[in-house]
């Protein structure tokens, strides 16, 4: 137990006192990390309220499958403007947080997963539409409503897996400065002893 403390401490220290070095500063990359999830939610809260605005239009305006379309575009709106709603909200206490360098590469860890999480869903969703569009041709009673729906999620998923794309690549790219140092700390374990180099 005292051995795997005391590993855990000189892993800690190790990368602290590389990640002190001028090139570096966590708050500064922090606040530009957020900065770019800021600016990705303002255009998800874009796309949410065009969508809620021409669905609540159209909807009304339309009728058959376009009707439809523009009704889950309405719902797709309600719930991206929700999810974007909410990040922004807790936009200014992310800030103020102050983290050492094992949180901050959580946090970004944790960034990364989620967009790729998301762009497994929007293909998910995609894919729904295709099975939406296909059953409609077989159901002469919901035809509209499911051509309508399908063609929603197609346009929903296609837009929402080119967003969560781009904001894991800028996110990603942004975050190789933190690889950078990892890459300068080298450990080395034997039976009886753990070693540390750092690349200065």
């Amino acid at each position: 137990m005292l051995r795997l403390t005391l590993f855990t401490f000189l892993i800690a220290l190790a990368i602290s006192a590389n990640a002190q070095e001028p090139a570096l500063n966590l708050q500064e990359f922090r606040t530009s990390q957020l900065g770019i999830q800021k600016k990705g939610m303002i255009v998800l809260g874009t796309w949410a309220t065009a969508n809620i605005i021409s669905g609540a239009v159209f909807s009304g305006q339309t009728s058959g499958s376009t009707k439809y379309f523009h009704q889950m575009n309405m719902y797709w709106g309600i719930v991206n403007g929700a999810l974007a709603g909410a990040t922004l909200l807790r936009m200014p206490a992310a800030k103020k947080k102050q983290l050492n360098f094992a949180e901050t590469m959580k946090e970004q860890q944790a960034m990364e997963k989620t967009f790729l999480f998301n762009a497994g869903l929007d293909l998910a969703y995609i894919t729904a539409g295709i099975a939406f569009r296909e059953s409609s041709k077989n159901n002469p009673a919901k035809r509209d409503k499911r051509f309508g729906f399908g063609n929603s999620l197609l346009m929903q998923g296609g837009f929402l897996l080119l967003f969560d794309g781009i904001m894991y690549t800028l996110i990603h790219k942004k975050g190789a400065v933190l690889n950078k140092v990892l890459e300068n700390v080298n450990l080395s374990a034997g039976p009886m002893q753990v070693g540390v180099l750092v690349k200065l």
